[in-house]
């Protein structure tokens, strides 16, 4: 039982109002996280703090802080990308699960919002101005979704979450989830239970995107067409399996129609 783990074990138990005991030490690890010098240990505890965090009322969490810390659009720290990355890496070895969730929240998503970490008082270790250039955000959000294709593995749980992930990425990125996804199909590497999730996952997606068919963010007609290749891939043989998502909402996705548009059509 780690020590620290009564930090957080007092918000949970204690009465409500004032402040977390653990806020005070993670408003420390986002101010030292500020400093070129000790930016790598300071990620690296806020990430061991996150692995034994049970969650709470308080909205200063471990986990958050370092989402806020490495946004690849609003970055909270002062090292260049490359040395991000390898910091990254090594949380990926040392903290494989944090790391996990923390590049899921480096993905783009529609309306991003950014949390500032607590920065130093005294000391000048925050940059006047950090800027990121489009080149550079993409290239964080291209190495970061290799990252996370890689650490997906045989792991059906995080695939799924990555494919609803999926639309957000450009065209490269996603092209790189979609073909790794059909080498793993390829290779066996999912029980029938987990081509069964999958294949929910991935019909949502192009459900969506053809209910939208005409507004400018749904992907194009042959980006939806490689998906159906690979969702014909886990689609399951019973047809309770393949049907079920027609019972499980009161207007279910249906390709093609939309009932805010055509209600008659839909119904239909």
């Amino acid at each position: 039982t780690p020590l620290l783990s009564g930090l957080f074990e007092a918000e949970v138990d204690g009465p409500l109002g004032g402040t977390a005991p653990h806020v005070g030490l993670l408003w420390a690890l986002e101010t030292t996280a500020w400093s070129d010098q000790h930016f790598g240990r300071s990620v690296d505890i806020l990430a061991g703090l996150a692995e034994i965090d049970p969650g709470g009322r308080t909205s200063t969490r471990p986990a958050a802080g370092l989402a806020s810390i490495f946004n690849p659009w609003h970055p909270d720290n002062p090292v260049d990308v490359s040395r991000r990355l390898k910091i990254l890496d090594a949380l990926r070895k040392r903290h494989p699960d944090v790391a996990w969730v923390l590049m899921l929240t480096m993905l783009p998503v529609a309306h991003g919002v950014h949390f500032p970490t607590h920065e130093p008082t005294f000391q000048p270790w925050k940059p006047d101005k950090i800027t990121v250039t489009f080149g550079e955000y993409s290239q964080v959000i291209t190495k970061v979704v290799a990252r996370l294709v890689e650490d997906a593995g045989a792991d059906v749980t995080r695939w799924v979450k990555l494919v609803e992930h999926m639309s957000n990425l450009n065209t490269v990125d996603r092209e790189l989830v979609v073909s790794m996804l059909r080498q793993r199909v390829a290779a066996g590497d999912f029980t029938a239970d987990g081509r069964s999730k999958l294949w929910e996952s991935l019909r949502s997606v192009t459900s969506r995107h053809r209910e939208y068919s005409g507004i400018e963010w749904a992907l194009p007609a042959e980006e939806l067409d490689k998906i159906d290749q690979l969702q014909s891939l886990v689609q399951p043989s019973s047809a309770a399996e393949r049907h079920a998502w027609l019972f499980q909402d009161y207007t279910p996705r249906i390709a093609g129609h939309s009932v805010s548009q055509d209600f008659a059509a839909y119904e239909q």
